[in-house]
């Protein structure tokens, strides 16, 4: 049996010598559509058009309810639709401590799963806006009164109400109890969450404050959905499809392999910092992308803005 020869680091210096002569590629490298992996994707972009056409109601809702609660015309509009997930919302509202909040969910059920949050400026505000002062500058810094709190819960009854009046699939009912500093539950670990960020102010120009919207990505199915009908109004076929796009749109983690090597027991001990381990393939091979274990594409590094990448260059026929 031939000896192995000892991958010391002369050897090592050996063969990065040998690599080096080989004639680097000088094509450019692929471009790609950046993705923030840090980001949930839940919507499709057919669903994110129909997200706003619901938040563009809401906003007209939202309006009508402030106009009606304060006895004056009032404007509101949409800051911003965002997709979080829960740690980092928990992270956020941990740093929110004179923030208010109130829960609200189905009205057939006992536990909440929707949040409407707002600063204490934005809480001083409204409050003063209801005892039909418009015009007086809000002092942040205020203390609510018992009254002041109540007529919050007014508030947020109303922001629900719109909510439910922009789909008729909305059967909801707010907590009508105010926290401040914590939130009145902890959404599910698992949960992706849409943030709903509107602002609102009296049409005679007085500055803008902002409240937002919390809730689990998956309850705005029926807003986003293709069909909006009751359960026992779809039919096989339909409910066959609805299940398959709810399939296709499951997160798979994919996993890329450059390749493996196999080392002694003793080679492995004695691998420190700067050493090299020497993979089979060559530079020109392709790289694996798993899923699952098995390998479903073939690919080559590439980088997208900063980060490294993969540009899938065929299928594999090969399960393992």
């Amino acid at each position: 049996m031939t000896a192995q020869p000892e991958l010391n680091r002369t050897r090592i210096q050996q063969i990065l010598a040998a690599v080096g002569t080989v004639k680097p590629d000088d094509s450019p490298a692929p471009e790609f559509t950046e993705y923030d992996w840090r980001q949930p994707h839940y919507f499709t972009e057919e669903q994110l058009a129909k997200l706003e056409d619901f938040t563009n109601r809401f906003a007209v809702e939202i309006t009508r309810k402030f106009s009606d609660l304060c006895h004056t015309d009032f404007d509101a509009e949409i800051v911003s639709v965002t997709q979080h997930f829960t740690g980092e919302i928990l992270e956020q509202t941990g740093q929110e401590l004179t923030f208010y909040y109130t829960a609200f969910g189905d009205d057939h059920a006992d536990k909440p799963w929707g949040i409407i949050g707002f600063s204490q400026e934005t809480a001083v505000t409204w409050a003063t806006q209801m005892m039909g002062d418009t015009e007086a500058e809000a002092n942040p810094r205020k203390e609510l009164s018992s009254l002041e709190l109540s007529l919050l819960e007014d508030i947020t009854a109303a922001v629900v109400e719109a909510i439910a009046n922009c789909n008729q699939s909305f059967k909801l009912k707010p907590t009508r109890q105010i926290t401040r500093g914590n939130l009145p539950f902890e959404p599910e670990t698992t949960d992706s969450l849409c943030k709903i960020v509107f602002s609102i102010k009296p049409a005679a120009g007085q500055r803008s404050v902002e409240g937002y919207i919390l809730l689990p990505c998956a309850k705005l199915e029926p807003v986003t959905s293709k069909i909006d009908q009751a359960a026992e109004d779809f039919t096989a076929k339909e409910i066959s499809e609805a299940i398959s796009e709810h399939i296709r749109e499951m997160s798979l983690p994919m996993t890329v392999q450059l390749d493996k090597a196999a080392l002694t027991l003793e080679q492995a001990m004695q691998l420190g910092e700067g050493d090299i381990i020497i993979l089979d393939k060559s530079v020109e091979q392709p790289v694996e992308v798993l899923a699952e274990g098995r390998r479903f594409f073939f690919g080559y590094m590439a980088k997208n803005g900063g980060r490294k990448a993969v540009q899938i260059s065929e299928f594999s026929n090969v399960e393992s």
